[in-house]
């Protein structure tokens, strides 16, 4: 399968002009990074690996592959719901899923066709693949050259970064979401790839509401719709097998519960977690707030407005042809971070931003406008991704006073909101102007 997002070939921007064997040299070291990187995280889950059954805090290795993928396909497969306390008391895992969107389900499926084990390497190298598969995204996007080297070199640089860690390390299908999100934002006109990146996304309602919004936003509506249809009837396929297995009474209790449980756990309430990026949660965490679900979506929209204004915007004022869906340029900047900024975030979901980092530092898709502010954007956007300060690595090995563990858990919210107003506002301020805010119309530069 190709990801080559746009059926145009733009010139493509490259940090060094080498040839054949200085790039098969540079492909041979990120190869070798990125494998390092890797083996390193995947030593570290095994020496720290939960078996499966009650959360362990001293030891997360491959926690969520446990409690989100495998356990919850299994039962699915069974016709038991893991949205339910039946699941809780017939398998080993901590608390029902949350609410995600029942398509997962069916999506992570084929994993249960292998024994736990076999799973859990087989899950990994699929991680593996996954990163190489965002990095490509990612280059091809930020019109970047696609040659190995940069390849392997990005893929290693998300692995390392706190975003990629996370993931690998406990096993959560980050990454899936992350493709998905991706591929809906940079599909250009291809309407059924837009739609499948969509629906894949879908699957965390936090991250498929936000998401459907901005995209509208951009007159995405066709590719909203695919992938809205996608992840309704598949989602109501798996519905309708654990209806028939376990009786139609109920289901829709079970996931409220689910959701209920999955929210009563203190870690998850913003004035406690470490790991929260969205604007909410920083403003909860020095309020000492506990909004309940209903109140994150209704807050969601006033955070969410003036990024929607902004990109409705510049997507009126661009030409049919000449509309910024298949790059990384200043619009699709503003819908990434709002996606992360207006909802429910953790640190994990930070990975979608790499494909305007690039941007933003070869000064391609019309960044190069911004010769200072460029770099502020991007390193707004770089140091949450790499900020290990709020990992629990750091934390729970030095004994910050709690006023400090505050600002810690805080900074990387904080940054991307600073970073969703300066781009909001150059989107908006730039068509004031009477300039072009169509940033595609100078593809490289």
């Amino acid at each position: 399968m190709s990801f080559d997002l746009n059926r145009a070939n733009p010139p493509e921007y490259s940090p060094i002009v080498a040839g054949t064997g200085v790039r098969f040299l540079l492909g041979i070291l990120t190869t070798l990074f990125l494998i390092a990187v890797t083996g390193a995280i995947a030593v570290r889950a095994v020496r720290n690996y939960q078996p499966p059954g009650k959360f362990q805090d001293e030891k997360q290795g491959y926690c969520d592959f446990h409690n989100g993928i495998y356990f919850p396909s299994l039962a699915f497969s069974e016709g038991f719901s893991p949205y339910g306390l039946d699941y809780v008391m017939n398998y080993p895992v901590e608390r029902q899923i949350p609410a995600f969107a029942p398509a997962v389900l069916i999506l992570h499926w084929p994993l249960t066709w292998f024994d736990l084990r076999s799973a859990e390497i087989l899950y990994y190298g699929l991680m593996i693949l996954m990163l190489v598969v965002l990095a490509r995204i990612s280059l091809r996007a930020a019109r970047w050259s696609r040659a190995w080297w940069l390849v392997a070199g990005v893929a290693g640089l998300l692995a390392a970064s706190r975003a990629g860690y996370g993931t690998l390390f406990s096993g959560y299908f980050t990454f899936e979401l992350a493709i998905g999100a991706l591929l809906a934002v940079f599909a250009g006109d291809r309407t059924l790839v837009g739609g499948i990146g969509f629906a894949l996304a879908s699957i965390k309602p936090t991250t498929g509401i936000p998401l459907a919004i901005m995209m509208l936003a951009r007159g995405q509506w066709r590719a909203v719709a695919t992938g809205s249809a996608i992840i309704v009837v598949s989602s109501l396929m798996a519905v309708g097998w654990l209806m028939m297995c376990e009786g139609s009474a109920g289901f829709v209790e079970q996931f409220l519960a689910a959701q209920h449980e999955h929210r009563s756990d203190p870690n998850e309430l913003p004035v406690n977690t470490w790991t929260r990026i969205d604007i909410l949660a920083v403003i909860a965490k020095w309020i000492d707030w506990r909004p309940g679900d209903l109140l994150h979506v209704v807050t969601m929209l006033p955070l969410i407005a003036f990024p929607f204004l902004a990109v409705w915007l510049a997507n009126s004022r661009s030409g049919p042809g000449n509309r910024e869906t298949d790059q990384a340029g200043l619009s699709s900047a503003v819908i990434l971070l709002a996606v992360l900024s207006t909802l429910y975030h953790h640190h994990y979901d930070l990975v979608i931003l790499m494909p305007v980092v690039l941007a933003a530092a070869g000064g391609t898709c019309g960044w190069i406008r911004y010769p200072r502010v460029r770099w502020v954007i991007g390193l707004l956007c770089l140091i949450p991704m790499l900020n290990y300060a709020t990992s629990n690595l750091v934390l729970g090995k030095f004994a910050f006073p709690p006023f400090w563990v505050q600002i810690l858990t805080s900074v990387n919210g904080v940054l991307l909101g600073i970073a969703l107003a300066m781009t909001t506002w150059m989107l908006l301020t730039r068509g004031r102007t009477g300039k072009s805010t169509a940033l595609e119309s100078s593809p490289n530069r």
